[in-house]
């Protein structure tokens, strides 16, 4: 007899499965989390809140060279890291890294090297060379700048092979 009231149940348990499930998918799909102090009010328009008054928020931290790596394109825009060799934030404009620490902006220069190749050009006009960093086939490698022109000699060890890609970033202050 007990079974015959177990089985009048079901159509009742999963009618209240159902309306529990549909319940969490409608609660999570409004999408805003806050994490910190306060966490029952979220300002409206925002995504994620953080609220502390006695922590901060710690960001990627990475060198130029590892910077540098990161895939990225033009979806990426808005990305940001702190870089640690220039002990600046640094936010991807779309094009370039671009560095928040006094204005400073970095700009980069692609080439395709020829076997033989050692002298490339700056995007900008060299005023400080420790402003400036060779990568070949995404490794740094050593050069030399002739400040107040836009020259880069490689060092004579790091003299290009056909197909090398040379990199060049430099940080400018506008």
């Amino acid at each position: 007899m007990n079974q015959g009231r177990f089985f009048n149940c079901i159509p009742m348990i999963k009618g209240l499965m159902l309306f529990l499930l549909l319940l969490c998918l409608a609660n999570s799909s409004y999408g805003q989390a806050k994490f910190g102090d306060n966490r029952s009010v979220i300002q409206p328009g925002a995504l994620v809140e953080l609220e502390s008054t006695n922590k901060g928020l710690l960001n990627v931290r990475m060198n130029t060279s590892q910077m540098l790596t990161i895939p990225i394109n033009a979806q990426s825009k808005g990305m940001m890291i702190f870089n640690t060799d220039s002990a600046c934030l640094c936010v991807y404009n779309g094009l370039v890294w671009s560095s928040i620490c006094n204005n400073v902006r970095q700009v980069k220069v692609v080439y395709t090297a020829h076997t033989g190749d050692s002298t490339f050009m700056c995007p900008s006009i060299v005023y400080d060379e420790n402003n400036v960093q060779v990568f070949r086939n995404g490794v740094q490698i050593n050069f030399s700048a002739t400040v107040g022109t836009n020259l880069v000699k490689l060092e004579y060890e790091a003299i290009c092979k056909k197909d090398d890609e040379i990199k060049i970033v430099q940080f400018i202050r506008p």
